[in-house]
């Protein structure tokens, strides 16, 4: 077997044991696949030391490690080492040190490196002068400019809509949409607003597609004999919590104007999708989404 296809085996094999919280061969997957070069297992074990997983919390050792995957090269091993440095876990708080490897994983295509990049254009705090960017809990001197931080934030926009995955579309969709709220809105860019809605109305997709994966389902023509086992199906609560999600986020996220919308769109769907699927559960989710709407629509 060749060096790449083993150290692909040993990353699926890190990642299914991960997720089955079966840490011990995680990280020994990990470790093997590490010691043969590879830069994302790397990355993964910095976050197991981070997190503790199946060892003591170890900050100085994750560090090591998302400094080795940096080195080679791998993006989000730049971005861990920028927020060590934004936050001072393992080293002393450097902000120019931490934007430096955010611009160096942005120039990459890390989706959450673009953001912070972005941030350091627009995000400021009230207490400080208009030239003075905090990341993290550092501080540095850059000039502000909507500008450019806009041109972070549609350039992150973009690479999340080439994500073909949908679950980290989803992801990155919503982590957009978290970060351009902490913007001051005072900031007059209709651009910047216009880009958030447009994110948001693309994180609402991703998300019904991803609970509609879950009832097993592309679209509403269904044969009664698979519905009645998709009626059944204990996934169907995965795919209710996902929609409750969207409303929990147009409620944070998103000015209250939105809201209506979102509860009509879901509302639709999910009357479409329990016309063929028997769910109480969808059904009842329906009818609060539809009730919502129309309280919404009358002012009450």
């Amino acid at each position: 077997m060749d060096k790449d296809k083993q150290i692909d085996e040993l990353l699926i094999k890190g990642k299914v044991s991960l997720d089955n919280r079966d840490y011990g061969v995680a990280m020994e997957a990990y470790k093997t696949a590490a010691a043969m070069g590879s830069s994302e297992a790397m990355v993964c074990l910095g976050e197991i030391y981070n997190e503790g997983f199946a060892c003591k919390r170890d900050l100085e050792i994750s560090l090591k490690y998302f400094r080795e995957a940096a080195k080679l090269g791998n993006d989000n091993g730049m971005y861990r080492l920028g927020r060590a440095y934004s936050y001072g876990y393992a080293v002393e708080i450097d902000g120019y040190k931490a934007l430096d490897w955010f611009e160096k994983a942005a120039e990459k295509g890390n989706i959450k490196a673009m953001l912070e990049v972005g941030n350091s254009y627009i995000l400021r705090d009230f207490k400080c002068p208009k030239d003075t960017a905090y990341i993290g809990v550092a501080y540095v001197t850059r000039e502000f400019d909507v500008e450019k931080g806009l041109y972070w934030y549609k350039l992150a926009a973009k690479k999340a809509n080439e994500i073909k995955d949908i679950t980290l579309a989803t992801k990155a969709y919503r982590f957009i949409i978290k970060h351009i709220r902490h913007i001051d809105l005072d900031v007059d860019n209709k651009d910047l607003i216009l880009l958030r809605d447009e994110c948001f109305d693309n994180y609402c997709s991703s998300v019904i597609a991803l609970a509609d994966s879950y009832l097993g389902i592309d679209n509403v023509d269904l044969s009664a004999e698979r519905n009645a086992r998709i009626g059944y199906n204990p996934e169907v609560i995965k795919a209710v919590l996902l929609y409750r999600q969207i409303l929990r986020d147009v409620k944070n996220f998103i000015d209250n104007n939105q809201e209506g919308i979102i509860y009509y769109r879901i509302s639709n769907h999910l009357n479409d999708i329990s016309a063929v699927i028997k769910n109480d559960k969808l059904r009842k989710f329906c009818r609060e989404c539809r009730k919502k709407y129309v309280a919404y629509s009358l002012g009450v």
